[in-house]
């Protein structure tokens, strides 16, 4: 009995250490740089980053109103330097973007000037964009639209509360293996 006390005080005691060493090094090595300006005119930003940190994604909306023209801001370098996405994006508020862990899929919403939702999407790390609905009757009304992925972009989902109170909910699904040329012999 005394020996199985003494391990138990002896595996306490390793376990007490080992959290605060591992609490120790991980609590004093975190560091900031100084603000850098990514965007002259912003409001309500929202940012996301691949799994590695090397793929940083900005949205925001420029203007000190409640809408503005919507921008996205793109950096390839850990955050170092930012260029502006071409595209062109509109008005909006309450933006949000997302990045799978390649950062290469991108996913972006928000509510446009006329409170049309709108999901827009990049499939090379923000070269290009897609405007999923720009005949704006896919979706419909509504705000504080919020948008995620999984992991690889093979399931997006979309959300916003509909202009007459329910919450709306759609879901994306990116193909891996677009299918060309099918023929069907029978």
């Amino acid at each position: 009995m005394k020996v199985l006390f003494k391990l138990r005080k002896i595996y306490f005691l390793i376990t007490i250490s080992i959290q605060l060493i591992s609490f120790s090094i991980f609590a004093e090595n975190v560091t900031f740089s100084t603000p850098q300006i990514v965007a002259a005119d912003g409001n309500r930003p929202q940012i996301a980053t691949d799994i590695s940190g090397r793929y940083v994604y900005v949205i925001e909306f420029e203007g000190a109103g409640l809408t503005g023209p919507t921008k996205i801001f793109i950096s390839s370098d850990f955050g170092v330097n930012f260029s502006s996405a071409t595209g062109a994006f509109g008005t909006g508020f309450n933006p949000q973007i997302i990045t799978d862990i390649s950062g290469r899929y991108i996913f972006a919403t928000w509510s446009d000037g006329a409170t049309n939702i709108k999901i827009f999407f990049s499939l090379n790390f923000g070269l290009s964009w897609i405007d999923v609905d720009s005949s704006n009757t896919t979706f419909g009304l509504g705000g504080a639209p919020q948008i995620i992925t999984d992991s690889v972009s093979r399931n997006i989902y979309g959300i916003w509360a509909d202009s007459s109170d329910p919450i709306d909910l759609t879901r994306g699904l990116r193909s891996f293996f677009p299918i060309r040329g099918l023929k069907i012999n029978r």
